[in-house]
């Protein structure tokens, strides 16, 4: 009896083991740097330099759990990996800094910030992610590569920027290119508010106050104007999420996800009609835009015109829709 006793207990650890063996808190770090002179600020360029190495050390993380992906037979794409690295990173510690002076022309240096940082990982947090629904890991990869080109594309016009100053011959042109400069900040500012908002995911209140913040560092940014109307959408005040989504359209009139999403809150306000001018356009700027032929289908319903119901959600199966 004993025997057999201490037999189950070792099948019971060895299960156990066997099932966290993969399963482990990574570390990841990683270097990057930015510059600052005479119309960059010091804080700026270390901001800067920590997102890059945050960027950084999520692609590292990549790399390795693409492999554990491999081993625990995860049904995961490479986007959902780096965007599941958004959400499940922990900082450890604080950034740390050098600073350095790299002399650029014989009257001209900038200062360079390297900043080096830590993430931790979990190996688990992954199976989780794997996890969720489609349609949650589809908004999440959409909010990840959304972000990641939206900082990209801040990080080139400072570069720009930054070459420019290198030949500035009037003070005129001096006073033009920091005013360029100080907007492009706010830019990068109020990106990072919208990622910081995103993180806070279930915390409603609290994401309403960072877009908020968002949103006065930058008032043509169309994403956080729709990232909030996303959330008061949650919150049930449709009226103001009709608001935002309808001025992130009036910022950038391509903005796909801001049309469905407008027309998803018409179609619980069982206002079909413009639900389905909504799905409509999304679906003239993505045609395989799945959700919007299912959703457009529902309304079509929902007016008795089940022939051009029938043909849209059958065009929603045939992109893949399952829901």
């Amino acid at each position: 009896m004993k025997k057999i006793f201490f037999l189950a207990v070792l099948i019971i650890f060895a299960n156990i083991f066997a099932s966290n063996v993969h399963a482990e808190i990574k570390t990841y770090t990683a270097t990057d740097e930015s510059y600052a002179n005479e119309i960059e600020k010091q804080e700026m360029a270390k901001k800067r330099a920590v997102q890059k190495a945050i960027q950084s050390a999520r692609e590292k993380a990549g790399v390795y759990l693409k492999s554990y992906v491999r081993t625990e037979n995860l049904q995961l794409t490479d986007e959902e990996i780096l965007a599941a690295t958004s959400i499940n990173y922990k900082i450890v510690g604080e950034p740390t800094f050098t600073r350095d002076i790299q002399q650029i022309s014989d009257k001209t240096s900038v200062i360079v910030w390297k900043a080096t940082v830590s993430l931790n990982i979990d190996d688990a947090d992954l199976k989780n992610f794997a996890a969720r629904d489609a349609q949650e890991k589809s908004k999440i990869v959409q909010q990840n590569e959304r972000l990641a080109n939206d900082f990209k594309e801040n990080d080139q016009k400072f570069k720009n920027l930054i070459e420019r100053s290198k030949n500035i011959t009037s003070e005129t042109e001096r006073a033009q290119i920091k005013s360029e400069m100080d907007k492009i900040d706010n830019e990068f500012a109020a990106i990072s508010k919208v990622a910081e908002a995103i993180e806070l995911s279930g915390d409603y209140e609290g994401q309403i106050k960072i877009l908020n913040e968002a949103i006065k560092l930058d008032p043509t940014f169309d994403y956080a104007y729709f990232s909030r109307g996303y959330v008061y959408g949650k919150l049930k005040n449709y009226q103001q999420s009709i608001k935002d989504y309808t001025q992130a359209i009036n910022l950038d009139s391509n903005f796909d996800w801001a049309y469905i999403n407008r027309g998803n809150i018409y179609l619980d306000l069982k206002n079909y009609q413009q639900a389905i001018e909504d799905f409509t356009q999304a679906i003239k700027l993505d045609p395989n835009y799945a959700d919007a032929y299912n959703n457009r289908g529902k309304c079509y319903k929902a007016l008795g015109k089940n022939d051009l119901a029938e043909k849209d959600f059958a065009k929603a199966r045939e992109l893949g829709y399952n829901g």
